[in-house]
C-alpha cells in the first residue's frame, strides 16, 4: 500500500508527464509516453493499455516525425482554423475564442497560488499544458510544504475549471485526430482527471 506522500508525487508525475505530451513533437515523446506508462499504472490500467497503443505508432513511424508534427499542427496550432484548441477559453467562454473570461479565470488560480505569469511565456494561460503543469506545481507544493490550502486548491481549480472543459476538449481531439497518439492521449488525460476527481473528494 502506497503512503500518502507517494501517491501525491505519482500524481505530480502524471500532470508534469501529461503537460509534456501537449508540446510539439520531437525525438523524445516516446521516452516521455513510456515514463508517463509508469507512472499511471498505480491509477488504471485502461490507460496504460491506451499507452501501449501509443508506443506501438510511435514505433511504427519512428523515422517519419513528421507523421505526428502534422496532426499536432492541425489540431493545436494553426495557421488555420484549430481543429481541437488547447485553450480552455474555447469551451468555456460564450464567445468561444482565445483569451477570453476563463483565460482570466486560470491567471486568478496561478496568482492565488503566488505565482506570477512570466511575460516569456510563449503560449496562453490557459493553454492545457500550462494548466496541467499548475495542477504539478500544486501537488509538490502540498507535499513541501504540507499546508492544505494547497490540497484545496488543488480541489478547487480541478473542479472549477480544468475538469469543466477537458471532456469538450477530447470530443475535439478524438474528432479530429489522425493519429492514435492524441486520440489515446486525450483519452487517458480525461480518464486521469476524472480519478483524480474522485481522489481529492475522497481526500478533502
Amino acid at each position: 500500500m502506497m503512503q500518502t506522500n507517494q501517491i501525491h508525487e505519482k500524481r505530480a508525475n502524471c500532470y508534469k508527464l501529461l503537460s509534456l505530451c501537449f508540446y510539439q513533437p520531437d525525438a523524445e515523446i516516446s521516452a516521455i509516453i513510456k515514463a508517463l506508462r509508469n507512472e499511471v499504472d498505480y491509477f488504471s490500467q485502461q490507460a496504460v493499455f491506451k499507452l501501449d497503443e501509443i508506443l506501438v505508432e510511435l514505433e511504427e513511424h519512428k523515422e517519419n516525425l513528421n507523421y505526428f508534427l502534422i496532426d499536432y499542427g492541425k489540431l493545436f496550432v494553426g495557421p488555420f482554423n484549430l481543429l481541437a484548441a488547447p485553450y480552455s477559453s474555447v469551451y468555456l467562454g460564450h464567445e468561444r475564442r482565445v483569451m477570453g473570461d476563463s483565460t482570466i479565470e486560470a491567471t486568478n488560480f496561478y496568482q492565488k497560488a503566488g505565482l506570477v505569469i512570466n511575460n516569456d511565456l510563449k503560449d496562453a494561460p490557459d493553454h492545457i499544458k500550462v494548466e496541467l503543469e499548475f495542477m504539478q506545481y500544486l501537488i509538490m507544493k502540498s507535499i513541501s510544504i504540507g499546508e492544505e490550502e494547497f490540497l484545496k486548491l488543488q480541489k478547487e481549480f480541478l473542479f472549477n475549471h480544468l475538469s469543466l472543459w477537458i471532456t469538450d476538449f477530447k470530443k475535439a481531439v478524438t474528432t479530429n485526430s489522425r493519429t492514435i497518439l492524441y486520440k489515446n492521449l486525450l483519452e487517458v488525460t480525461h480518464m486521469f482527471i476524472s480519478q483524480d476527481e474522485q481522489f481529492l473528494s475522497e481526500k478533502i
